[in-house]
């Protein structure tokens, strides 16, 4: 590590690089931080051992490798011909569950905004009133 540090040290070849103007030009294209590249190399990581490892466990446990193995060709077929017909029926449902989800959500948000519509009035009331009491004092 020394012979490293002592390339920086006063005197050594990286010390005065700002006045050396060939050691500037010879290093202008480099990135001045390594984020994407540490971004990169952390994805790749992710990658290759959380996310496949989870596949993997799904796979494995969910014994779905055992069940196409045990089936043949025209069972497979049949198989993915019916999913494929059940696909419209998929979308359908998840497209009927998403309206039944935003409309809970806009009926939360229409209460919310009735509560707090009642309680700017009564807070509003309330200083009336207190105003009314010394009017007619």
């Amino acid at each position: 590590m020394s012979i490293f540090k002592r390339d920086y040290l006063p005197g050594g070849k990286f010390y005065a690089i700002k006045d050396d103007i060939s050691k500037r030009q010879a290093t202008i294209s480099a990135s001045l931080h390594n984020k994407v590249p540490e971004h990169v190399f952390g994805y790749f990581d992710f990658l290759t051992s959380a996310a496949a490892n989870e596949a993997q466990v799904f796979y494995t446990f969910n014994k779905t490798g055992e069940f196409v193995d045990n089936k043949t060709d025209a069972e497979l077929e049949a198989l993915v011909k019916l999913v494929k017909s059940q696909r419209g029926n998929a979308k359908s449902i998840a497209k009927a569950r998403q309206v039944k989800i935003q409309e809970y959500w806009k009926s939360k948000q229409d209460a919310s905004a009735k509560a707090l519509a009642a309680s700017c009035q009564r807070a509003l009331n309330k200083k009336e009133n207190l105003t009314n009491d010394i009017v007619d004092t």
